[in-house]
């Protein structure tokens, strides 16, 4: 019986979160791997309070209210064992990935001094260096609806923006937005556009959140290199409760 109520309860909890009545407590906590630049981790723990400014910009384009999320940055801590990867998605694959990510999310909380408790979400940066300085790689994977967000970079002073584009990107899907791109990476339109009305269509001026890159044309798209191209499109908007209305601000 105790478990039961405490599941409910977490779940009314999670769905209260997209009421937006309140600013939500978010952690993010900064791990390293392997040695990488201080200067890089330390911009990107300063950057999370321009990211909180700009998502409430977008946040004001759709509904009033309260600055949408404080981020609290945590770390670096240093953990060698890499963090569980999500599989393809089904119940057997979702309660494994769930399961692994309780287990390394507490050891790094406990490494962190970290009370998982007083959060609405936690991200968790997973920080190499860069193997190749033309093509770094980072991805991110996390619990649709949940809590925890993970998000692995190869992290230097030109990835700091990106790594909290993708931040951002866990965090809406913890609050139950999803993707707006194909299995081949290719931009949903007009769900992936920031500005789907824009005429001509292309270039955009700015990168849906859940879409990642920005269409320069109908087949070639673009990364952001600034927190500042972000965009919350209407679709994600009204997934995740800052609009009901179809025809929202654009």
């Amino acid at each position: 019986m105790g478990v039961a109520l405490y599941a409910w309860l977490d779940i009314r909890r999670r769905r209260d979160r997209n009421e937006w009545t309140r600013t939500l407590d978010v952690a993010v906590v900064f791990v390293v791997r392997e040695p990488v630049s201080e200067t890089a981790v330390e911009q990107a723990k300063a950057r999370t309070t321009a990211l909180a400014d700009h998502l409430k910009t977008e946040m004001i384009r759709y509904r009033p209210g309260y600055k949408p999320f404080q981020f609290h940055p945590f770390g670096p801590v240093f953990e060698t064992d890499a963090p569980p990867k999500a599989g393809e998605p089904g119940i057997v694959s979702d309660t494994r990935f769930a399961y692994e990510s309780w287990r390394y999310t507490s050891k790094v909380d406990d490494l962190a001094g970290l009370k998982a408790r007083y959060y609405d979400a936690r991200i968790y940066v997973v920080l190499t260096p860069p193997t190749n300085q033309q093509r770094k790689q980072i991805e991110g994977a996390s619990e649709q609806g949940g809590r925890i967000g993970i998000v692995e970079v190869e992290l230097d002073d030109t990835m700091v923006d990106f790594a909290l584009f993708v931040v951002a990107h866990e965090l809406f899907h913890t609050l139950g937005a999803s993707d707006k791109y194909d299995a081949s990476a290719r931009v949903l339109v007009p769900d992936g556009l920031a500005e789907p009305d824009l005429v001509p269509m292309y270039p955009q001026r700015y990168v849906e959140l859940m879409a990642r890159h920005r269409p320069v044309d109908p087949v070639v798209t673009k990364p952001p290199k600034s927190i500042d191209e972000l965009r919350v499109g209407p679709a994600t908007a009204r997934e995740i409760g800052w609009s009901a209305d179809p025809n929202s601000p654009r």
